[in-house]
């Protein structure tokens, strides 16, 4: 995920985005992997979203661990923040702090993880809500 985009272990977005595609994946009731909804956020929205991005803290990892994994059914969301060159993809998925003894939402660009503040949430709702995440129309 995101090989050869410098800045990649400092914050969540190291580029400045045009546009955000939204993908979301299976459900836990869906087959692995399948897309069961998308969206497009362009312009200054975009720009305000990856701003937002990049405003959430590193979440490190404790020595005595303490992230687990998705335990059941989850809906995966792959953001794609795109300009002209470049995109960064930033994989949000749900997980469990066991020495916090808490569900969080996780965001990752396969080297920066963060967790998702409820504000962070909000923002990626409203905002792939002005272009609706509903199934994929036809191909071809």
């Amino acid at each position: 995920m995101n090989a050869g985009i410098p800045g990649l272990d400092k914050v969540l977005v190291p580029i400045r985005a045009l546009k955000v595609r939204v993908c979301e994946y299976g459900d836990g009731f869906q087959p692995a992997n399948q897309l069961i909804g998308s969206g497009l956020v362009r312009g200054p929205t975009a720009a305000t979203f990856e701003e937002e991005s990049n405003r959430l803290v590193r979440y490190v990892e404790p020595p005595s661990g303490g992230l687990i994994g998705s335990q059941g059914p989850t809906t995966t969301i792959l953001l794609t923040f795109v300009n002209e060159t470049q995109q960064v993809e930033v994989e949000v998925e749900g997980g469990f702090i066991s020495n916090l003894d808490k569900y969080f939402e996780f965001s990752t660009n396969g080297v920066f993880l963060a967790i998702a503040t409820a504000a962070w949430d909000d923002e990626l709702t409203h905002d792939s809500a002005t272009t609706p995440l509903g199934p994929p129309g036809p191909t071809g």
